[in-house]
């Protein structure tokens, strides 16, 4: 468990939002650079303003953190060295990163760089994040949807700093696990492209009747959080540092929300004082951006409809007033300041040996500039007053003194312009010596990059299945020329014996959660150790069980699903230094990218349905009760696209599906170019007739190369298109 104070980490979508925050009181600023950042769209800072910013937040005792929070293509991987280089040098702090290819990449080329684990990496508990810890990772941001009792299972089992997001915009789906914005219009969140598709509106059906209307049609529409009230709490279960959301929001925004939480966390731990806010400051809060009100996130609730802003209340003229007045509030009670750092100063002047010296501290750093150009003058020696005078003229500058001594003798005499340039340069030189404490030079050469492909390209790989229910599995079962078969764990073990298990072990693999949370893995992570004890193979879509399989020496048994990104060779890398060989191509590559990727341990998807998102909500539950059982409903949206919704309950999270199945059985000819091991038939709502029309065809088309047209509605998904 770290010992660090408790860090209020502020965004900074701007150098403007930068010093907001700065005078507001934040201990640390999280900001994208003109790359690789998951806010595409905020005002970023270009590589001057990013050295600039990293100084002056240096010089006042405060760290930078920068986003490379994206999923990197293999173009774009070998330009993250030279991209990063010269803030390692400069002092950034950390790199705040989701892809675990670029993990691999800053801890070997930039050892002194801290690295924090993206919350869109979706670590769930104490398994991932240990797995995390052990690979080098400093701080883990865990997935927005955990409790306080998860926060502190990962405090007690790990030495991890844990950031927290306690007050702004929430997402609706596990933040790294949301493909929607992306199918839907080609702007990928895993690029920091999202187009937001969960603030629009949608009809919720259930049982092919519609149970929302016009006041509750923002299904997916999440309120802002809020957890100025529970500051206490959150530092007791282990969060080290609160970050505050809003890097598209203005400077006043961003100042005036740091300023209310820094007043509350510094009365809990200077003065052990636990109160909730006071009506000024909830309401400053409120006035400065909320939807529909506030909740209070996942830490003390499991889900809810009191999370939801289902009826996505407009910003009306009053409320826009109200806006209006506190942002004029925040900038004539915060941004007008400057901030300063207060110095002690010692100023001796002597004319015998026509030197005079200032002397400057904060108490721990001193620096002294020296003047020979004293003179001696009977007529107008200096006097402590004047010197006194010209020295405290600090009111353009980042100092303050608060103290200074000054000792003259004899007749000395300077010029005003003397004194001026000695002040400015005992100032200088203390700021360059803070900063140049930050600098780095133990640089590694780069050597990687230019990833050529190894040439196992498969001469002809074989059709795997995924089913989500028994019945689809009888349907298929028989068809020859399948390879291999995945099935859900909770199927494995609800409907079938455990001789039957052992019968068709030899072509299943067991496809894990997409979500394992330590309330409810408990029974199935046993389960889990015992298949692949048994030979079963593992389709692993979490941290959390990937973490645990490995420790069980169970890698070999693990085949990473679409969503364990491997968008990457440095990503391949890392799985495979942990054991981990196979893998499963990301579903936001086009097919020019595939074929430049080494996919000879790799699943192809060419068939099913897309999870768009992966929710610890619950529709059902949102819109009338959860009776606990697995089942769907579908959400249809403005343009009459019908998602189906399934309720994972073992887990307890909603998969919303895309309205159409990817369907790739048309461009055979250019899936057998990507050399993959495996092509993917994945059946959701199919029915077990239809699942084994579609499974005979699949196996004949790459078989027997016979040429298909589908004849049913479907999408290429990102085969041809891509994303940014």
């Amino acid at each position: 468990m770290s010992n660090m104070k408790t860090e209020l980490l502020a965004p900074a979508g701007s150098y403007e939002s930068f010093r907001a925050g700065l005078l507001a009181g934040a201990d640390a600023f999280y900001l994208g650079g003109d790359r690789f950042g998951a806010r595409a769209y905020a005002d970023n800072f270009n590589s001057d303003d990013l050295l600039r910013t990293i100084d002056e937040a240096h010089f006042f005792d405060k760290r930078v953190y920068l986003t490379i929070n994206t999923l990197f293509k293999e173009r774009e991987a070998d330009e993250l060295y030279d991209y990063i280089l010269p803030y390692y040098r400069q002092g950034l702090d950390a790199v705040i990163i989701q892809d675990l290819g670029v993990v691999k990449v800053v801890k070997e080329y930039f050892p002194d760089m801290h690295i924090h684990a993206s919350t869109q990496m979706t670590v769930t508990g104490a398994n991932g994040a240990g797995f995390l810890e052990d690979i080098g990772v400093k701080r883990v941001v865990p997935a927005r949807e955990l409790s306080l009792n998860e926060i502190s299972q990962i405090r007690d089992n790990t030495s991890l700093e844990i950031e927290c997001f306690v007050h702004g915009a929430l997402c609706y789906c596990y933040s790294g696990q949301c493909l929607m914005s992306s199918f839907i219009g080609g702007r990928s969140g895993n690029r920091g492209r999202c187009a937001q598709p969960c603030r629009l509106p949608y009809a919720v059906y259930e049982n092919g009747k519609r149970i929302s209307n016009e006041n509750n049609s923002y299904a997916l529409n999440t309120k802002d959080i809020c957890l100025i009230d529970n500051v206490a709490e959150l530092i007791d279960a282990g969060v080290t540092s609160f970050k505050i959301e809003g890097r598209m929001k203005r400077p006043e925004y961003t100042a005036g929300v740091v300023s209310v939480y820094r007043k509350y966390i510094d009365l809990y731990e200077e003065y052990k004082i636990k109160k909730k806010a006071d009506e000024t400051d909830r309401e400053l809060l409120y006035d400065l951006f909320n939807r529909d009100g506030f909740s209070r996130s996942y830490f003390f609730q499991h889900n809810g409809k009191d999370m939801m802003a289902l009826r996505n209340a407009k910003m009306s003229e009053p409320r826009m007033k109200k806006a209006e007045k506190a942002y004029a509030f925040v900038k004539d009670s915060i941004l007008v300041n400057r901030l300063k750092k207060d110095l002690t100063g010692r100023f001796v002047i002597s004319s015998d040996n026509k030197t005079a010296e200032f002397t400057v501290s904060d108490g721990k750093i001193i620096v002294s500039e020296r003047s020979d150009e004293v003179q001696e003058s009977l007529n107008r020696p200096l006097d402590e007053e004047f010197v006194r005078k010209q020295l405290n003229k600090t009111g353009g500058t980042d100092f303050n003194l608060e103290n200074l001594d000054v000792e003259i003798t004899d007749n000395a005499f300077m010029t005003v312009k003397q004194l001026n340039e000695l002040r400015r340069g005992a100032f200088d030189k203390f700021k360059n010596e803070i900063i140049s404490s930050y600098r780095r030079n133990n640089v590694l050469s780069k050597n990687y990059g230019n990833y050529k492909k190894e040439d196992s390209r498969s001469e002809k790989g074989e059709i795997w299945i995924l089913v989500l229910t028994k019945a689809q599995f009888d349907a298929v079962k028989d068809i020859k020329g399948v390879g291999g078969y995945y099935i859900p764990i909770e199927v494995c073990l609800t409907e079938f014996t455990d001789e039957e298990l052992k019968d068709i072990k030899e072509k299943v693999f067991v496809a894990l959660p997409y979500i394992s949370r330590s309330t409810k893995n408990s029974s199935y992570q046993k389960e889990m150790i015992r298949l692949a004890d048994l030979g079963f193979g593992m389709l692993v879509r979490n941290m959390e069980d990937a973490a645990v399989l490995i420790k069980n020496g169970s890698a070999d048994k693990i085949r990473l699903d679409y969503n364990m990104y491997t968008m990457n060779s440095n990503s391949i890398s890392f799985w495979k230094m942990h054991g981990v060989k196979e893998n499963t191509i990301p579903a936001e590559l086009n097919k020019k990218e595939i074929k430049g990727r080494d996919n000879s341990c790799s699943d192809l998807i060419i068939y099913g349905r897309m999870p768009l998102m992966i929710s610890a909500q619950c529709i059902r539950k949102n819109y009338g009760k959860c009776d606990h059982s697995y089942g769907c409903m579908k959400l249809i949206d403005r343009k009459k696209a019908e998602f189906p919704v399934f309720f994972e309950c073992g887990q307890c999270y909603n998969l919303i599906y895309n309205s159409v199945p990817v369907s790739l059985l048309s461009e055979m000819e250019q899936v057998r170019k990507t050399g993959a091991a495996r092509y993917r038939v994945m059946f959701t709502t199919e029915t077990p007739k239809i699942a084994a029309q579609i499974a005979s065809n699949a196996v004949d088309i790459l078989n027997k190369n016979i040429r298909y047209t589908e004849n049913f509605e479907f999408t290429r998904g990102h085969f041809n298109r891509g994303v940014e």
